[in-house]
């Protein structure tokens, strides 16, 4: 990794980006573009090979810029905003204004140096696209499902507020249907003996499978099954201090809720028709007396250790085999 003498802070919204230029811990200039290919284009032009630049990852506004930059041979680090939300609190900031926030990001930057990022390859990009247009019509669904019931407990319920319920549902459930074929093609063409390996284990689904290998980038984003569960959010946290507090353990919760969320339900049917998960479920809940839902995140753990061991050995599942000591690192 190149040296940077300059570290670019930006904090980045949908209209506009704020910037701040950190060297050796002083503040150079600030300044603010336009989020567009104008702005992307007038700020590039005053950076160096050696600049770092650093930007959150919020949601789709940073995508454009940096992948501008990339194209252009800048160098761009896209952070995730928890990190810098709490490196901000320990440097004890109180104000929140888009400069000062930049200011941070370039802060940030300069202590812990992140590495360059990569574009994700356009696949990937739609792919992306696909599944959260999938979540968001899928929560729009249950919203509508739970409304019909609402409206059905209720004596005499309006049967055209009844009707138009309905003809939303179906309309989503086709959505949803052509959605899922767009992403099960993309998946088959650029991962199908990938797709092949984890839909060998059983428990897994086509959504959870495909919604690993867009998070993993294909498996070769973690290198270790443990840097994933943490990703995930399924890392357990301790909390003791001395010998007078000793809190119940739970999981960290800082990943993907909704990956959680199809890995939970995949455990359900693991711990019945995945021997390896059913013999872990029951050694925990029936022969340790373990509560069901730590039983149940034990299970979803497994499932991704066994999909991150298939993933990176190319093999099929095999409820023999036994996880090699290296995959542990």
């Amino acid at each position: 990794m190149k040296q940077s003498d300059r570290f670019v802070g930006i904090d980045i919204s949908k209209d506009s980006f704020d910037v701040c230029v950190l060297s050796q811990g002083a503040l150079l200039e600030e300044s603010r573009f336009n989020n567009d290919a104008q702005g992307w284009q007038k700020f590039a032009k005053n950076l160096s090979d050696q600049d770092l630049c650093i930007i959150e990852a919020t949601g789709s506004y940073h995508v454009g810029l940096a992948l501008y930059l990339v194209e252009h041979d800048k160098r761009v680090s896209v952070v995730n905003p928890l990190r810098v939300k709490y490196f901000s609190r320990l440097n004890l900031k109180r104000a929140k204004t888009d400069r000062v926030d930049a200011y941070v990001i370039a802060q940030y930057g300069q202590v812990f140096k992140p590495e360059s990022w990569t574009a994700p390859p356009t696949h990937l990009r739609q792919l992306q696209q696909l599944m959260t247009v999938s979540a968001q019509l899928t929560k729009q669904k249950t919203a509508l499902i739970n409304q019909q019931k609402n409206f059905e407990l209720v004596p005499d319920p309006s049967k055209e507020a009844l009707e138009i319920i309905k003809c939303q549902i179906v309309k989503l459930e086709k959505h949803l249907q052509e959605i899922q074929c767009l992403i099960n093609n993309s998946i088959k063409e650029h991962y199908k003996e990938l797709e092949a390996s984890l839909r060998s284990i059983p428990g897994l689904g086509p959504k959870t499978v495909a919604t690993l290998i867009l998070i993993t980038g294909g498996f070769t984003k973690f290198g270790s099954y443990k840097a994933l569960i943490a990703y995930v959010g399924l890392a357990p946290r301790t909390y003791e201090s001395g010998v007078s507090v000793k809190g119940a353990s739970h999981i960290c919760k800082l990943g993907s809720s909704y990956l959680r969320k199809l890995l939970y339900e995949c455990a359900l049917s693991a711990k019945r028709f995945n021997p390896v998960c059913k013999e872990l479920f029951e050694r925990l809940y029936i022969a340790k007396k373990k509560p069901f839902k730590v039983a149940m995140i034990a299970v979803a753990n497994k499932l991704l250790k066994i999909a991150f061991t298939i993933a990176i050995t190319g093999q099929k599942f095999d409820p023999e085999y036994r996880l090699k000591h290296y995959f542990a690192k």
